[in-house]
């Protein structure tokens, strides 16, 4: 490989740690800094939506689980929706049955932490953190790792 190419991939995989790593730390923010109280689920199903795959970008349907949760802050009553504090899109499937399998512990009638924003109490969530960046942390690094190996052995 030249130092051309060596140097254009070592910027994408920089780009991309630095990405999931502020994801990370916004995920650590929001369940160090946003208030807890219990609430309860009032709605739990699966939702489906027309998306492209990743891969093919061919058009198909996607679900996700639904929930819908009551909770108070101080004296007021709000209701929420958002299973992880961003919600983009971190929960879709291919197949309903596996959304169901996901939304599972959600269950009509069951208390549940809820995190809210302290100046916003209406914006709400159920998963602070999830294990997403990690899971592209881990795979960056060994990118990083096979790329290193390959430049020592590939001359």
């Amino acid at each position: 490989m030249e130092l051309l190419e060596y140097l254009i991939a070592y910027t994408i995989l920089g780009y991309l740690t630095w990405l999931a790593w502020g994801d990370l730390k916004k995920q650590h923010t929001v369940k160090k800094n946003w208030g807890k109280v219990k609430g309860t689920i009032i709605e739990s199903g699966v939702k489906d939506e027309m998306g492209n795959k990743p891969r093919t970008g061919d058009v198909c349907d996607l679900y996700s689980p639904s929930v819908k949760y009551l909770y108070r802050v101080g004296d007021r009553e709000f209701t929420g929706t958002k299973i992880t504090y961003n919600n983009d899109n971190t929960m879709w499937y291919s197949s309903p049955r596996w959304a169901a399998s996901r939304g599972r512990k959600w269950k009509i009638g069951k208390r549940v932490d809820i995190y809210y924003h302290p100046d916003n109490p209406a914006r709400a969530c159920l998963v602070p953190v999830s294990g997403v960046p990690h899971l592209y942390l881990f795979f960056l690094v060994l990118w990083m790792a096979v790329m290193a190996f390959a430049s020592i052995i590939i001359p």
